[in-house]
């Protein structure tokens, strides 16, 4: 599923997603969802709830998507998650109370993010190379930031650049140019991880030196080059940023 040896980017800058490669966000995002549903519906049962929470994080009806392809703002994005969620509880949703699940929700979530320690490895690493690393992701600035300053990691990079701020996120070719351009360097100089494939492969298209970070085994199989295709295009795989090492060409 990942690679036996570690993969090594001969490039001059480095760009990585935030969240679920550097931040553990999807489990701080479930115990921030957990506690702010809680709170707004206590008398539903605990299965009840729980089912409402995986499905709030699931977002099948692509809320975040269109939010991050520049289609609706971050409110949008947040209500209609949180409407759905009611709709399922069979509850409706007043002003006053999305306002009182917003704030104890980000609250929590700031509070529960935590830095990969394989991540922090890897920053240190490219620190000892002297090689400028951004953030590139797809959630709002205003959040980003706020899971940047709550891991510790205020003066590792160079450059955050957020969806919000590009008109359109991941996979979108625009939004790893911009940041190739935010960092000083041409695409080919590059490297990119993200947990995402489709994320990874779309920063393969754009030129730069994109790696898969299969964080969960999505496949669930090896693959005996340790790429994954789609179409011509191979992304190199690997489970964990220990198996990552960047050096300047």
């Amino acid at each position: 599923m990942s690679l036996t040896e570690p993969l090594t980017l001969h490039v001059r800058a480095l760009v990585l997603d935030m969240d679920d490669t550097i931040n553990q966000t999807t489990p701080a995002m479930r115990i921030a969802l957990r506690t702010a549903a809680t709170q707004l519906w206590p008398t539903v049962p605990a299965e009840r709830l729980n089912a409402a929470v995986e499905r709030y994080a699931f977002d099948g009806a692509g809320w975040f998507q269109r939010f991050s392809s520049g289609q609706i703002d971050f409110e949008t994005m947040r209500r209609g998650r949180l409407t759905d969620m009611a709709e399922q509880l069979d509850s409706g949703l007043a002003d006053q109370q999305y306002e009182r699940f917003e704030k104890t929700y980000r609250s929590v979530f700031i509070d529960s993010c935590r830095v990969f320690d394989d991540a922090l490895a890897l920053l240190e690493r490219a620190q000892a190379e002297r090689l400028p690393v951004a953030v590139l992701s797809n959630s709002a600035r205003h959040m980003t930031d706020k899971k940047i300053h709550q891991i510790g990691l205020d003066d590792r990079f160079v450059a955050v650049l957020c969806a919000d701020q590009l008109g359109a996120g991941k996979p979108d070719r625009g939004a790893y140019l911009a940041a190739c351009e935010a960092i000083g360097h041409e695409p080919g100089d590059v490297g990119y991880v993200d947990d995402l494939f489709r994320d990874a492969h779309g920063g393969a298209q754009a030129g730069l030196n994109a790696v898969w970070l299969d964080r969960i085994g999505e496949d669930g199989t090896p693959d005996s080059e340790h790429q994954v295709r789609a179409g011509d295009q191979a992304v190199p795989m690997i489970g964990g940023l220990d198996q990552l090492d960047v050096r300047l060409p």
